[in-house]
């Protein structure tokens, strides 16, 4: 994985993208987020047992109420 960003970051040098250091920090500040964002929702996954967009198996609590 890290020679794979590692070519992103390069390729987003050479087109011009991260010039400043305000562009380095806005892109880590980007990942770190990102990266954040994925391992909590795959905690979560883990410890709940199902992922987030799974279709729910069986009935509905709500089904056959009035």
């Amino acid at each position: 994985m890290g020679n794979v960003l590692q070519e992103i970051i390069k390729e987003m040098v050479r087109k011009g993208e991260i010039r400043t250091i305000k562009d380095i920090k806005e892109l880590t500040k980007s990942l770190t987020g990102n990266l954040i964002q994925e391992v909590l929702e795959a905690e979560l996954e883990d410890e709940l047992g199902y992922g987030k967009y799974d279709r729910v198996k069986g009935t509905s609590r709500q089904e056959g109420r009035i």
